[in-house]
């Protein structure tokens, strides 16, 4: 009976094909169920809110800028505005206080299920710092950064799913290559290992 051997550039070719499928497969299971986790997460909505320290009319530049240099007042407004954010900002939003580095200006942002919210919740934190017994420490004073009716900034910005969803695509593109790099490494060393047994079989 006539044995058909399969040529070591067959072999090689198949794997290849075979390893580039199970990849594919792995990279769109993990894309079609991360991409079904985003959309089922629920929308919410993220406003922010600025303010500025500022100096008080009797306060000259050169004292203002050498009292900013070492950012101890910057901070001291910042624990001011932190209090604030966890007495008024309300349960149904989450505020966070971040102060931007090497400058006198403190941004409050708020996330929510709504727009309205999240841009009550900036509001209250605004105004409830900026009028307050501690809005004022000569030399400084604590302002709202312009106009701000409600309280934000920024008007209220859904999170964006799509971002999240190009993060999936990202990860569903490695894992597909790792499974292919897998497949391919562990079935490479099945053929080889065969080869050899040909080889010393032939020899025998």
């Amino acid at each position: 009976m006539a044995v058909t051997e399969q040529s070591p550039g067959s072999g090689a070719r198949t794997l290849g094909a075979r390893s580039l499928t199970i990849g594919a497969v792995v990279a769109l299971l993990v894309l079609l169920l991360g991409v079904a986790v985003v959309l089922r997460l629920p929308t919410t909505y993220r406003a922010e809110g600025s303010l500025v320290v500022l100096p008080l009319p009797e306060t000259s530049s050169a004292g203002y800028f050498r009292a900013l240099a070492d950012g101890e007042a910057v901070a001291e407004f910042a624990t001011t505005v932190t209090t604030a954010a966890d007495e008024v900002g309300g349960d149904e939003a989450s505020v966070q206080v971040v102060v931007a580095p090497a400058t006198s200006a403190i941004t409050v942002s708020a996330t929510a299920s709504t727009g309205e919210e999240a841009a009550a919740a900036v509001g209250r934190v605004v105004t409830a710092s900026t009028t307050g017994p501690d809005a004022v420490r000569p030399p400084f004073a604590l302002v709202a950064a312009g106009p701000v009716p409600d309280g934000a900034t920024l008007p209220p910005q859904p999170d964006g799913k799509v971002a999240r969803i190009m993060i999936v695509v990202g990860i569903a593109a490695l894992a597909g290559l790792a499974t292919q790099q897998i497949v391919w490494l562990s079935a490479s060393v099945g053929l080889r290992r065969a080869a050899r047994g040909g080889r010393s079989g032939g020899a025998g």
